[in-house]
């Protein structure tokens, strides 16, 4: 259960702001246990949890944020913002992208979104990267 738990820390960790990898312990446990679904469900439990915290910072620092970052001269989120606008709700199917997925979430946050939806594709696509990534590992 240690390792479990662990997994779980390193992948919410990993979807907020400290630049950290999970895959490389994902990877790890799912090899040496050989349990998928287990480790998926913690990475990816941890790693949107993670991003809902990320989502709830862009929500809540809105005024904030748009006045540091938006108005800026922060290329990064000036290339990202307009997809946000343009797909909505299922760009956050890519918020796992390495780099620019974290600023995503917290850049899409700012659009004071509805929770529900949010999680729903946060969750599709944080477990959909699990799956695929750990499904060659288990026969």
């Amino acid at each position: 259960m240690t390792a479990y738990l662990t997994l779980f820390i390193w992948a919410f960790l990993a979807s907020t702001i400290i630049p950290l990898g999970v895959e490389p312990l994902y990877v790890y446990q799912v090899y040496t246990s050989q349990n998928l679904w287990t480790n998926c469900f913690f990475a990816s439990s941890g790693n949107t949890l993670g991003s809902i915290t990320l989502i709830y910072m862009g929500i809540k620092g809105s005024p904030w944020l748009q006045k540091k970052f938006i108005s800026g001269n922060d290329s990064k989120i000036k290339k990202i913002t307009p997809y946000i606008k343009n797909y909505g709700y299922p760009i956050l199917l890519l918020s796992w992208v390495p780099v620019i997925g974290d600023i995503m979430v917290v850049v899409f946050g700012l659009t004071q979104p509805k929770i529900l939806p949010s999680i729903l594709f946060l969750a599709i696509g944080k477990t959909a990267r699990f799956i695929t990534l750990g499904w060659w590992l288990v026969p």
